[in-house]
């Protein structure tokens, strides 16, 4: 069983195998044979990386307790405790390699964690710069500041302005998905408005007394101006004048023209109106 999880788990945790084959997978016969096969399968199910975690197949169990059998000599414990304590030591193999990566990926001291720390938001900086990410017109440019600039921030300034990045991208790319939702295509515009134009066509035949709606506008319109017209343009009534106290008799312009005879008429003058 040994031999078959490390032949699992060393390339899990970028470790080689060892070139001789006492870490192979052995050679079995009979039941045991079987119950391997089928304790490799379940694992490969479950995966083997949860083995580190604790989560192994309980026929693991049932293998030992086959191999415990035939074993002549007398054994102190039994298979329940054995799975106990192998997936015990399981745990603690995967805490000291995760211990090891973060001492090695974040450092071992704190001055080192933040130097490793601002070593990786520049990095990022210099990617973001090279390769920059679509945004919306309403965020403000990346290139509003230079560079060099951009690299001399603090790791705490460094890592929000990185942060903000990340969030403008994702505010795009959902309004994107908005966009692309309530877009149409323009092949199905033309075929909705041609749907409706049969249907506007069909009610005029339908119905070849009512006018459009922007017909019976217009002669709204008309209508409405001639009145204007005729309102603003029609003569006004001719009102005599009236009767003076001195002479009595009505007091009006007339301009007076001689005759052939020799008389003289007076002719009232006609007010004109504005065309």
């Amino acid at each position: 069983i040994a031999r078959t999880w490390r032949h699992f788990l060393l390339p899990l945790v970028g470790l080689p195998l060892p070139p001789f084959a006492e870490d192979s997978i052995p050679e079995t016969h009979g039941d045991t044979e079987y119950l391997l096969n089928v304790a490799i399968y379940e694992q490969s199910q479950i995966g083997w990386d949860r083995l580190l975690l604790g989560m192994g197949s309980m026929v693991w169990r049932s293998l030992q307790q086959r191999l415990d059998s035939e074993n002549p000599k007398p054994l102190q414990r039994s298979a329940n405790s054995w799975i106990n304590s192998a997936i015990h030591q399981l745990l603690k193999f995967s805490l000291r390699c995760w211990k090891h990566r973060n001492r090695h990926i974040h450092g071992k001291t704190r001055q080192e964690k933040q130097q490793k720390a601002l070593n990786a938001a520049r990095d990022r900086i210099k990617t973001i710069y090279h390769s920059p990410p679509q945004l919306d017109p309403q965020f403000r440019s990346i290139f509003e500041i230079p560079l060099l600039q951009r690299l001399r921030l603090p790791l705490f300034a460094a890592e929000q302005w990185i942060s903000l990045i990340d969030h403008q991208v994702k505010v795009t790319k959902h309004n994107l998905k908005i966009l692309l939702r309530q877009h149409i295509p323009i092949n199905q515009h033309f075929s909705q408005m041609e749907i409706e134009a049969r249907k506007q066509t069909i009610r005029r035949q339908q119905s070849p007394s009512k006018d459009t709606p922007r017909k019976a506008r217009y002669r709204a319109v008309q209508l409405a101006t001639k009145a204007m017209r005729d309102k603003l343009y029609a003569p006004k009534p001719r009102q005599l004048p009236a009767q003076t106290r001195s002479t009595g008799r009505p007091y009006s312009r007339h301009k007076p023209r001689r005759q052939n005879d020799g008389t003289i008429t007076r002719h009232l003058l006609t007010r004109r109106h504005p065309p």
